[in-house]
């Protein structure tokens, strides 16, 4: 059974700022709820003293009856699992976040030394495609600098993504142009 201090009921709406009719939190070991509330609401979950019942949308509700769970522990208990389990927890989840994070970025530099072998051949330049990608690495540097700071100061930009690639794509373009050019100077100084 689910005992909690502190007032009954605690109600918590999900997601502030939206409608109020869009998600609900309730730990309720009063009684004075019943499931039938969450029929009201898009999605939410409420904790009675004796189960949780769970709405993931319209059309999944899911009861789990704490009897049905083999674990014991009290609230110090808890706090100790969660004690020694937050740093790992958090170092784990920033290790997948990084390996994520590079998987992406260098999809979205394979995808740019596409556009980097068309700009290639379009502008005749001879250069190999280990060249183009490393110019396409170098590429996104800035428009993930960019990305950044709007992050941080939490500005949203409607189609960033295409400012993104647009500001890389030119920088390709500048560098296989100069690369040209400094062939083109070589080749009439000889």
């Amino acid at each position: 059974h689910l005992k909690c201090s502190g007032a009954m009921p605690f109600i918590l709406n999900a997601r502030p700022g939206k409608d109020e009719k869009d998600a609900l939190f309730i730990i309720d070991t009063s009684g004075k709820y019943t499931h039938e509330i969450l029929d009201h609401y898009k999605s939410g979950i409420i904790f009675f003293e004796s189960k949780v019942v769970y709405k993931k949308d319209a059309f999944e509700t899911k009861t789990y009856n704490f009897s049905d769970i083999k674990v014991n522990f009290t609230k110090t208990e808890l706090i100790n699992i969660i004690n020694n389990w937050t740093i790992p927890a958090l170092i784990f989840t920033f290790l997948i976040s990084l390996f994520f994070i590079f998987i992406a970025k260098l999809l979205g530099v394979f995808l740019l030394s596409i556009i980097g072998i068309v700009m290639n051949k379009i502008l005749k330049a001879e250069l190999d495609y280990q060249t183009i990608f490393k110019i396409c690495v170098y590429a996104i540097v800035l428009p993930s600098i960019i990305k950044f700071g709007l992050g941080i100061v939490d500005i949203d930009i409607p189609y960033f993504w295409i400012v993104y690639y647009g500001i890389a794509s030119f920088y390709i373009y500048r560098f296989i142009k100069e690369f040209n050019e400094l062939q083109e100077e070589a080749s009439s100084d000889n």
